[in-house]
C-alpha cells in the first residue's frame, strides 16, 4: 500500500461521522482504488483492520490495510464505497425492495455469526445502501470475536438483545465496553424500522 503522506488523498467530514470529535479521516484514490481512510488510536485501528482482515462478503466494507502516521495515530484504509447511509435515506422503495434489503442485511449478520462474530452496533450510521440497493455494514469499532459461535451474537445483531452473557464478556485492550446483560437499540430489526419509516416519509412502502 503506498504511503498516505502525499498521496493525494483530501480531508474528508462524513456526515454520518460529525460527532467523533477524536478522529479524523481522508478520501480520495489510492494505486488507483477509490478509498476511505480513518485516522485514530494505533490500538483501535490496528484491531478494527485485524478483524476486516479475516473478512470476505459482498455485504461488508472491504479493508485495504492500514498503516502509522508520522503523528502517532494510524489510518485504517477502506474501500471508498458509493453509498448513502440510512440515517440519510429519502427515497421511496417498494414492500420488495425493504424485504430484499434486510434479508441482503441478514445475510452479511449471517457471515460473521459463521465466523464467531458480531458487529455490535449496527445502526442506521453504519448501514448504506448502493444506487442498486444493496446494503453495505461498515465500522467495526465495537465488534466482538469469539472462540465459540454462541446464538446470542446473532441475536443481538439482529433483534439487539443483549443476552446475560454478555455480562462475562471482555473487550479486548484499549475497546469499548460491551453493553451487557441488557437491550440494547441497535440490529439489523432496528435498521429496518428507520428504512421503513424513511420510504413511508418519502411516499413510499412501510412494510
Amino acid at each position: 500500500m503506498a504511503a498516505l503522506n502525499g498521496g493525494g488523498l483530501q480531508p474528508f467530514l462524513p456526515p454520518t461521522r460529525t460527532r467523533n470529535t477524536d478522529r479524523s479521516y481522508l478520501s480520495g484514490t489510492l494505486n488507483g482504488m477509490p478509498v476511505f481512510a480513518k485516522i485514530w488510536d494505533p490500538l483501535r485501528i490496528e484491531r478494527e483492520h485485524d478483524f476486516l482482515a479475516a473478512l470476505d462478503h459482498p455485504g461488508i466494507v472491504h479493508c485495504h490495510g492500514w498503516q502509522p502516521l508520522a503523528d502517532g495515530r494510524a489510518a485504517l484504509i477502506l474501500h471508498q464505497s458509493a453509498g448513502i447511509a440510512v440515517e440519510n435515506w429519502n427515497t421511496p422503495l417498494t414492500g420488495a425492495q425493504l424485504r430484499l434489503i434486510e434479508l441482503k442485511l441478514t445475510s452479511a449478520v449471517e457471515y460473521l455469526y459463521d465466523k464467531f462474530c458480531f458487529h455490535a452496533d449496527i445502526n442506521e450510521s453504519n448501514v448504506l445502501l448502493t444506487a442498486d440497493l444493496e446494503p453495505l455494514l461498515i465500522d467495526f469499532e465495537f465488534a466482538g470475536h469469539f472462540s465459540v459461535r454462541a446464538d446470542f451474537m446473532h441475536s443481538a445483531d439482529y433483534s439487539g438483545e443483549f443476552g446475560p452473557d454478555f455480562a462475562s464478556l471482555q473487550p479486548a485492550p484499549g475497546m469499548h465496553e460491551f453493553p451487557g446483560g441488557r437491550p440494547y437499540p441497535y440490529g439489523v430489526q432496528y435498521v429496518l424500522r428507520k428504512l421503513r419509516a424513511a420510504s413511508a416519509a418519502a411516499g413510499g412502502a412501510q412494510c
